[in-house]
């Protein structure tokens, strides 16, 4: 199944990426690798990962990046293609999740 990052998601894990690499570019690094990781195994086989509890939609799920406090937010409400909605903190409240899933 395609998958499509809106340009906003890419955005969210640049500066994640920048936040850590600030602090030391190791750490840095390896958020970039677990991104990568995450995107990968969603493409591969997006249903199989869990709808998150705050969405208001069972089509809207979520994948942990890694090690670290964010979620990769994707949509698989439509069958022909995985949208990549947002990449959050896990921190990030209903407000946030809420307008991710309105992205779509």
């Amino acid at each position: 199944m395609p998958l499509r990052t809106l340009s906003i998601a890419k955005y969210e894990a640049a500066d994640a990426a920048d936040y850590y690499i600030d602090r030391d570019w190791r750490t840095g690094l390896a958020f970039r690798a677990a991104y990568d990781a995450a995107i990968a195994r969603i493409a591969a086989d997006p249903s199989s990962l869990p709808w998150h509890h705050l969405a208001a939609s069972t089509a809207t799920r979520y994948h942990r990046v890694g090690r670290f406090p964010y979620v990769v937010l994707f949509s698989v409400a439509d069958p022909a293609e995985t949208i990549v909605l947002a990449v959050l903190h896990t921190a990030a409240g209903p407000r946030r999740f809420a307008a991710a899933e309105r992205r779509a």
